[in-house]
This record gives C-alpha cells, sequence and structure tokens, in this order.
C-alpha cells in the first residue's frame, strides 16, 4: 500500500501552499521508525494514476460444428470439428516524470494468439 498524502507527527495532512502536499520522497510522511521506503517510495502516485496506461483488449472466438450420417439402418457416422482462438492486445505507457520510467518513459505494445 502506498500512502498519498503526506501526513505529520500526529497524523494529520501537511499542506503546502494551499493543498495536501503530495507524498512522494523518504521523509515526507512522519514515521517512528525513521526514514522507510517501500517499492516505489519515490512515486508521484497521482501523477502515475492521472498519465501512466495498461490497456488490454482480448477477442475469445470458440465455434463448433458436427454432422450426422446414417447409413445402412444400424449405423450413424458423426464427424465434429471445433476451434478455439484466444487474442489479446496490450498497450503499455509509463509517463517519463515518475514512476517506474521516470526519466526515460516507455511505450509497448504485445499481441498474444493461441489456437486449439
Amino acid at each position: 500500500m502506498v500512502q498519498l498524502y503526506a501526513r505529520d507527527q500526529n497524523g494529520a495532512l501537511i499542506n503546502e501552499n494551499g493543498e495536501n502536499k503530495v507524498h512522494v520522497l523518504a521523509g515526507d510522511t512522519y514515521s517512528p521508525l525513521g526514514l522507510t521506503s517501500a517499492a516505489l517510495s519515490s512515486t508521484n502516485v497521482l501523477t502515475v494514476l492521472d498519465n501512466d496506461l495498461d490497456r488490454r483488449v482480448s477477442d475469445d472466438w470458440t465455434t463448433r460444428v458436427y454432422g450426422q450420417a446414417k447409413f445402412l439402418n444400424d449405423f450413424t457416422f458423426t464427424a465434429n470439428v471445433s476451434m478455439d482462438k484466444f487474442n489479446e492486445m496490450r498497450t503499455r505507457y509509463w509517463n517519463s516524470e515518475s514512476g517506474q520510467a521516470a526519466g526515460i518513459g516507455a511505450f509497448g505494445k504485445t499481441a498474444s494468439i493461441q489456437r486449439s
């Protein structure tokens, strides 16, 4: 869990220029343990939420076909054909201001197709 806004020793929100201060760096928020850090501790969560993108679009196709032919009064021939196809397109964008790609930014697109 990442803290969104910085807090003081009493747990109250810290204001900066009339607005709540966003917790970005270790030390922005008081901790009885001293400076603490965690994954993405130097990330401005609001910037990441507003600007980063991770979109997945998928299509699933399933079809089944069968046919029967009766012959010689006591025999039936049955043929079955099926197809399953799963597609997924993933688009990712990481902003260059804050987060996992700070300073460089990142964009990626991947596609996966499965058939059976």
